[in-house]
């Protein structure tokens, strides 16, 4: 029996090897969730409220499937994981269509990142990119509707949209102010792979996005292209990923023997990508000399099969990583269509590097880091057509052809610091940027507590009132003030103290120093506001204490002294 259910597990990861090599991450068939759930277990109290729902609610729904699509979200939403989403059958074709390497919207390819909604990298040539957006830019509201807590899908529905048609994105970039963006929608044509040849018999591929399904063919043709040239430069930065077969197939040009990404399932098990097996059946063998010198330049916005291919190309020791630290997305999703043209992304595995390093939330950190150059002030971009003028100002690409120009003894030689002192530096640079991040939507919020309007002239008039009445108050309250609940707001209406804690992650003083920031944040959202209703609050009501919690956190307790408030 035993030896029946390990073959009935081998045997089934083998399958899911297969599928994740077959398709968009393992292409599913279709089922109906509910009636699944109802199988597994006792739903009576769902189907309950779902029919008085129905048949009891004020406002009849005309759609029901916003009732069935809702459901859905808050049960993936209980799992706490941003990759994991429900796609409306618009969405879902459309995701359907980028995959075929055409659709109508920005070119723009975006994701959550610390519960913020985030450009993950733009499709180069296209509204988005012509636009100036890059990777790591927050998007705070689209067509003047927030998004925050909003689904990665209903963003993605907003953006898109017929051509010629504008969409107006509130972006913001580090600690800089909120700027207003108009992009005019077009038809998008993704090409995922440029070559051309750099001076000094150098070749370039750019590879944009693992989406396409040409990807590795379009690859195939750019490496014959540049063939003959003395070494090469595979720029991946602002790449977002894709489509998992895509990251080995590709990476199988480069490495002839060993694997490029290990899969491990919600077990615990193991399994190489290609296989030992794979490769030997299929005799690969690499189409870049690995004499030949070969540098690969990542970013932050390089995410996903961008990270399994530069990974495996650090681990085995054939090129040379040059850039920042990349995003950090470590999860495969399985994707499923379902019924009436709906989609499901479920997270099914997560993958390590060749070595078996996990670098999710954590990122690639390069061999040699090197920032971006500052865009010069008073000066025009160059046009995107002009290589000439954008090569001479990209730090990033000069880096690498410095380190090239060495390795073939055509200049001095760049040395590549010792592995600990980069990653000491690449987590100095992550601080640095977390805090700069910090003070910007510091400097945010308080922009926008003085701006806040309201009717209501004072929280003490409305004693006499419906208790109803101050509630509802107090949860349009919660709706304006980062970091607090509508529980805790209510609790307000007891004219009671009581304390908000606020707990976030701190690595030594730097750590401290931001979960304090934050806290001081949300201070000023409560401090704000209810002074425009109208109560005496001073800052020196308001107490905001930091202390040093288990491994590392930091707990933050904002007290508020409403009794003693009241009584003024």
């Amino acid at each position: 029996m035993m030896f029946r259910q390990k073959a009935a597990k081998a045997v089934g990861r083998v399958g899911l090897l297969a599928g994740l090599m077959a398709g968009s991450f393992g292409l599913g068939m279709g089922f109906d969730p509910l009636v699944m759930a109802a199988e597994s277990r006792d739903f009576r109290t769902f189907f309950e409220v779902y029919n008085k729902v129905r048949t009891e609610f004020l406002s009849p729904p005309g759609d029901e499937s916003k009732l069935e699509y809702g459901a859905i979200r808050g049960m993936l939403e209980t799992l706490d994981d941003p990759y994991t989403r429900f796609m409306e059958p618009k969405v879902f074709k459309s995701m359907q269509e980028e995959r075929q390497g055409s659709f109508s919207g920005i070119g723009i390819q975006i994701g959550m990142r610390d519960k913020k909604l985030t450009v993950i990298a733009p499709i180069e040539e296209t509204p988005a990119w012509k636009a100036g957006l890059k990777a790591g830019d927050h998007i705070i509201s689209v067509n003047g509707k927030s998004t925050q807590d909003m689904a990665i899908d209903e963003a993605v529905g907003l953006i898109r949209g017929q051509r010629g048609t504008p969409v107006k994105l509130v972006v913001v970039r580090g600690s800089a102010k909120p700027r207003t963006v108009s992009i005019v929608r077009d038809n998008i044509v993704t090409k995922a792979v440029r070559a051309r040849n750099l001076p000094g018999d150098v070749g370039y591929i750019r590879l944009s996005t693992f989406m396409s399904e040409s990807a590795d063919r379009e690859m195939r043709d750019a490496l014959q292209k540049v063939a003959g040239q003395r070494a090469l430069v595979l720029d991946l930065r602002g790449n977002p990923g894709g489509l998992l077969p895509n990251a080995v197939t590709i990476g199988l040009m480069f490495i002839d023997k060993g694997p490029v990404v290990q899969i491990v399932d919600r077990d615990g098990n193991r399994d190489m990508l290609p296989t030992e097996g794979m490769i030997r059946r299929t005799g690969n063998k690499a189409l870049w000399d690995k004499r030949k010198p070969f540098v690969v330049l990542v970013d932050g916005g390089s995410a996903s099969a961008s990270e399994i291919l530069a990974g495996a190309l650090q681990d085995a020791g054939v090129a040379t990583l040059i850039g920042t630290t990349t995003f950090g997305k470590g999860l495969v999703q399985t994707v499923h269509p379902l019924e009436g043209g709906a989609g499901l992304a479920i997270t099914t595995n997560k993958y390590l590097t060749a070595g078996g390093n996990d670098i999710h939330k954590r990122g690639i950190i390069p061999d040699l880091l090197q920032e971006p150059a500052p865009t010069p002030k008073n000066e025009p971009e160059p046009e995107p057509s002009d290589d000439v003028a954008r090569d001479a100002r990209d730090a990033q690409l000069q880096k690498a052809l410095a380190f090239i120009r060495g390795r073939l003894g055509q200049g001095p030689v760049v040395k590549l610091p010792p592995r600990a002192a980069i990653l000491e530096k690449a987590s100095k640079m992550r601080r640095d940027e977390q805090v700069a991040e910090a003070e910007g939507q510091s400097a945010i919020d308080l922009e926008a507590t003085q701006r806040m309007e309201g009717s209501v002239s004072s929280l003490l008039d409305l004693q006499g009132q419906q208790e109803d009445e101050v509630t509802r108050l107090l949860v349009d309250l919660s709706t304006k003030v980062r970091g607090l609940s509508t529980d805790q707001m209510q609790r307000i209406t007891s004219h009671k103290d009581f304390d908000i804690e606020i707990e976030g992650e701190a690595t030594g003083r730097e750590g401290e120093a931001l979960a304090s920031r934050r806290a001081e944040t949300t201070a000023a959202y409560v401090r704000g506001y209810l002074q425009h209703l109208g109560l005496p609050f001073g800052r020196e009501d308001l107490k905001v204490k930091a202390r040093e919690g288990n491994q590392g956190g930091v707990t933050v307790r904002i007290h508020l002294p409403l009794q003693d408030l009241i009584g003024r």
